[in-house]
């Protein structure tokens, strides 16, 4: 409850600054009104489970507490290990060390230190845990003396929760649906009911009809990569989330981009997979260059009901967040919409300091910590 707490303040000092740099550029001009943010840099670690590369790692500059670290869990190989993929950038850590606590963060079961890094690595746990047994995975990479930056996963040994086959499983769904393929698949594990909204394909359930499971007149195409994480694994279930960004064509032609959140939950019983449960939820990127301004408004296409926003006395400036970007809207000048500040996409993670710079005054800069950029 802490960290979200300190999260949830340092992000709203973000979006006070960006309001306050903004407010400053306003009166002195109109050109670009962008204000940047640098990008993260911090490296990225994932698992390979099977083949399936899975749960991406934000790295964290401070300790975190380690009961609170529950958002992955990671399954140990057989031969209990885990393989790890780094992305390290431009870093150069001098060594990496990895440890595994009780769940409760009270007592260290093992550590281990590894001075020769490579892009993939097997880490050995030993007999640390027992069957079914969780634990919690830190890796920290040493970068320097005096910098280190820590990863944390849960992890369970187990033989028994098939998540290979709960993956693939989830990977076939999450396949048909996109390409409207092999339908009666579909509609063997769906339920659609009163409780689903058919009426938008910005939140999609197990409830929903298969029109809209099957993303409607939209033909997406992946844009990029697809992130997995692992968010449960038991003797009763898998939980499964993707995230990954569509490209699809727009009533006017005009190419949109969204940013799209998938979610399984499966069990594995006797040989056959079960669809216990699905949600997929897409949110528009706001895109200057389309036809988004009419003389009713802003239409911000495919997103949540409840936008976040603040408008001025009269109505006439309106500053809203949309998918990580500050937009705000002027209708005194020539009805104008800017976009104000963009956080980087790249995951990292961690109290740090982030220079905010105007492109139309190039002498404005505000250092301000931050909480970077952990699924804001």
């Amino acid at each position: 409850m802490k960290d979200r707490i300190i999260k949830i303040g340092v992000l709203t000092a973000v979006f006070i600054v960006a309001v306050i740099v903004f407010s400053f550029i306003t009166n002195q001009g109109n050109s670009d009104m962008t204000v940047e943010m640098n990008a993260a840099t911090f490296p990225t670690i994932s698992f390979v489970t099977d083949g399936d590369e899975i749960n991406h790692l934000v790295g964290y500059k401070d300790e975190m507490n380690i009961p609170a670290m529950r958002d992955t869990i990671t399954p140990v190989n057989a031969d209990n290990t885990v393989e790890i993929r780094m992305n390290l950038y431009e870093m150069d850590p001098e060594s990496l060390t990895y440890e595994v606590y009780t769940l409760n963060g009270e007592d260290r079961l093992l550590q281990k230190t590894e001075k020769t890094l490579k892009e993939t690595m097997t880490l050995s746990v030993g007999n640390v845990l027992t069957e079914g047994t969780e634990g919690i995975l830190k890796i920290t990479l040493n970068i320097d003396k005096d910098n280190k930056i820590r990863y944390y996963t849960r992890i369970v040994k187990s033989d028994e929760y098939y998540v290979k086959e709960c993956i693939d499983f989830a990977n076939t769904l999450h396949t048909n649906m996109l390409n409207k393929s092999d339908t009666d698949s579909i509609t063997a594990v769906i339920e659609p009911n009163e409780e689903g909204d058919n009426t938008t394909l910005q939140h999609v359930t197990i409830h929903s009809d298969l029109d809209h499971v099957t993303w409607g007149k939209l033909s997406p195409e992946i844009s990029g990569d697809i992130q997995w994480d692992i968010k449960e694994t038991n003797s009763t279930y898998t939980a499964i989330q993707l995230k990954y960004q569509v490209k699809c064509k727009g009533d006017d032609n005009d190419q949109e981009t969204y940013n799209v959140r998938e979610f399984f939950r499966v069990r594995y019983l006797k040989g056959k997979l079960y669809l216990l449960d699905y949600d997929r939820t897409m949110n528009q990127i706001l895109e200057s260059s389309n036809q988004i301004l009419s003389g009713k408004g802003i239409n911000l296409g495919i997103v949540p009901k409840n936008v976040q926003y603040e408008t001025n006395e009269d109505g006439s400036i309106v500053s809203f967040i949309q998918e990580r970007e500050l937009w705000c809207f002027d209708k005194n000048e020539d009805w104008r919409l800017y976009l104000v500040l963009q956080i980087p996409r790249k995951k990292m993670c961690g109290i740090c300091m982030t220079s905010m710079q105007s492109k139309l005054f190039p002498w404005i800069r505000m250092e301000i910590r931050h909480l970077q950029s952990m699924d804001i």
